[in-house]
């Protein structure tokens, strides 16, 4: 199902409207990819409500190259992190990696919508052992380690990375600058 859901996406926009339109106004064609806008939005909610429905391994596996069709639809950024969430899930529960997909729906997202950013203020932080006994370094579960790096140093890694690129991208404002990006840590953030 997921596979027609994607088709149906792919078809939509790669249909050669102006080959089959005789005379055509730009009213009517403007209609016409409004109409095939909407309807790639509703095969792409599908898919994705399908993919929430935790069907079998082997469906999740086939559902990745539709999840990031369906991740390219979206404009709304809850829509692609529903998308993002269900990929990392694969990748963490099934081993079948997904990263490279995450990461260029991270990209396309990252960009959309902004004109200029003036700022970034990184200040993430977890505490994973907060209501917990301390534990030595060499009692501390991996995954502890990994959720803490994960909040701790990748999130500001990655939001610096993609408001880097945009602030890269603007014009130096009258002091000579084209944004700034501030990053604050604490062990009780």
């Amino acid at each position: 199902m997921q596979s027609y859901h994607m088709a149906c996406i792919l078809l939509l926009v790669n249909e050669p409207q102006e080959a089959i339109a005789i005379r055509s106004t730009v009213s009517a064609r403007l209609q016409s990819y409004r109409r095939g806008e909407r309807e790639a939005l509703r095969h792409a909610r599908e898919l994705c409500g399908i993919s929430l429905a935790k069907s079998s391994d082997a469906n999740r596996v086939h559902s990745v190259q539709p999840l990031f069709v369906a991740g390219q639809v979206f404009e709304d950024s809850q829509d692609v992190k529903v998308v993002l969430d269900l990929l990392e899930e694969i990748e963490r529960d099934l081993g079948w990696a997904t990263s490279h997909y995450v990461s260029k729906l991270g990209e396309s997202v990252a960009g959309k919508n902004v004109e200029y950013l003036f700022f970034l203020v990184n200040n993430a932080g977890i505490s994973v052992e907060a209501g917990h006994e301390p534990l030595r370094a060499h009692e501390t579960p991996e995954d502890w380690f990994d959720l803490t790096m994960a909040v701790n140093v990748k999130s500001c890694f990655l939001a610096s990375k993609y408001v880097l690129a945009q602030i890269l991208k603007q014009d130096k404002s009258s002091s000579g600058d084209r944004g700034w990006i501030i990053n604050m840590s604490s062990i009780y953030a």
